[in-house]
């Protein structure tokens, strides 16, 4: 049986570019709603096929100066069997940006409206065609910058998570029921009818247990799509710029036994188990002696200000300095983690640190012994925990907040049992719990969440 769909969305019809605005092989525009096909008639110069293909060739014209714009080819989707479950319409260009820009602009002369960003994916949501949390996937995987964030994200969208949390969300609507039958109806129960209690608590346990499973992969799932700022810091010449080049595996920067080369900071991206990290390779902390020494401190301080974890650098072949002092001294008033590397174990040690400081690792980047030990340690203090391809995860900061108030209100179920409270108490917990649970797939929303989920898309999303 074919599922039905309603149309909730305002009738105007939107265009938007729908690929890169760059040059290109091919680009796209995209329409969506009741005018889509009768604006495309106006500027495409193939009408019988139009209308009686799926696909059609033929060239966008200009209908007022009867130029030739481009050659391209249109494909048209009817209602309900769209993206968005209304009357689609996509036309695909060259890729130049100049005519994306004109075939754009005719349609919106044409009687098109420019669309919002994630505009396409909201209609698409409002008319039932994806839940709340299959709708945030699609901004996930065009954010997605490693193969595992991007398996994760489509997975969300063909509705693994939507699909645990139905089942969790049927289960517990059954369990109200039965609370409210107990209620509305106590003389009708029979003796082999279980006790609302000893429903209750089973329920709630195999609910937690889903929840304690999710919030083991918030971090790392969030990380995944978000990425994470790694910065290598310590004094001068310490070897921070053969560390970065080990860390991704090429001669990304210049490398010289003269200190102070690095003049400023450095970015490079690594993935790390399945994290898109950004590696900053700065500086090094020395007494300034001209203004590019200056600013090059300044940038690695702000580098440092937005890391997440430090990888501080020290030079096991020289003897402590003022300058290591002055590291050291960073890195106690820093509540940023971070990992202590003792670098150039092929050279003779002479650096002894102070008692209030150890060593996280000791390795040699040049010859890049030890740098498999780097990558541990930054997994561990990253929280990057073990996922299983096949289970769902928790991607984003919203899903994340469901899943704490799910948590929440089942601990005050259970509360409510423990203190005796009446059933009817336990009932509206339970409720709470289904509210919950909603809110992830979100089957009504208000217009403020999804403006805050849906302006963060791109345009012709």
């Amino acid at each position: 049986m074919c599922k039905s769909y309603t149309t909730y969305y305002e009738p105007d019809t939107i265009a938007a570019i729908a690929s890169a605005l760059v040059p290109s092989a091919i680009g796209i525009i995209r329409l969506s709603g009741s005018l889509s096909f009768s604006i495309a008639q106006k500027i495409f110069s193939n009408h019988r096929h139009l209308l009686s293909s799926t696909s059609a060739h033929g060239f966008i014209i200009n209908p007022e100066t009867s130029v030739t714009i481009d050659e391209v080819m249109t494909l048209r989707y009817h209602a309900p069997h769209s993206y968005t479950a209304e009357d689609m319409l996509e036309i695909f260009c060259h890729g130049s940006p100049a005519i994306m820009r004109l075939i754009f602009e005719l349609c919106l002369s044409c009687g098109a409206r420019a669309a919002e960003p994630g505009e396409f994916t909201r209609r698409a949501y409002l008319n039932g065609k994806l839940d709340l949390a299959q709708a945030e996937a699609v901004n996930l995987i065009g954010r997605s910058l490693t193969t595992e964030a991007a398996v994760h994200a489509v997975a969300q969208l063909h509705g693994n998570l939507s699909h645990d949390i139905h089942q969790l969300k049927q289960s517990v609507i059954a369990l109200r029921a039965h609370c409210e039958a107990y209620i509305e109806f106590p003389d009708d129960m029979n003796t082999d009818t279980a006790a609302p209690a000893a429903l209750i608590l089973p329920a709630l346990n195999r609910i937690e247990q889903e929840c304690r499973r999710l919030k083991k992969t918030r971090q790392t799932g969030i990380m995944m799509i978000e990425g994470a700022h790694i910065v290598i810091a310590g004094r001068t010449n310490t070897g921070k710029s053969s560390l970065f080049n080990a860390l991704l595996n090429e001669e990304r920067v210049i490398v010289s036994h003269e200190a102070g080369t690095t003049r400023d900071v450095i970015t490079a991206t690594i993935n790390c188990n399945g994290i898109p990290i950004t590696l900053h390779d700065t500086a090094g902390f020395k007494d300034t002696v001209n203004d590019i020494e200056r600013t090059a401190l300044h940038k690695t301080n702000e580098s440092l200000q937005k890391a997440v974890l430090i990888l501080a650098v020290f030079d096991l072949a020289q003897p402590y300095t003022p300058e290591d002092e002055r590291m050291i001294t960073h890195i106690q008033k820093t509540t940023t983690p971070l990992i202590v590397i003792g670098n150039k174990t092929d050279l003779p040690r002479r650096l002894e640190l102070p008692p209030s400081v150890s060593f996280d690792c000791l390795i040699s980047a040049a010859n890049k012994d030890g740098i498999h030990t780097v990558y541990n340690h930054i997994t561990e203090k990253l929280g990057i925990s073990d996922y299983n391809p096949g289970q769902s995860m928790i991607l984003s900061a919203r899903i994340g907040k469901c899943i704490d108030d799910i948590y929440a209100a089942c601990q005050k179920t259970r509360q409510d049992i423990t203190d005796n409270q009446p059933l009817e108490y336990c009932s509206e917990g339970i409720q709470d719990i289904i509210n919950a649970l909603d809110a992830i797939t979100a089957p009504t929303t208000t217009n403020d969440i999804l403006d805050t989920i849906f302006n963060s898309f791109c345009l012709g999303k």
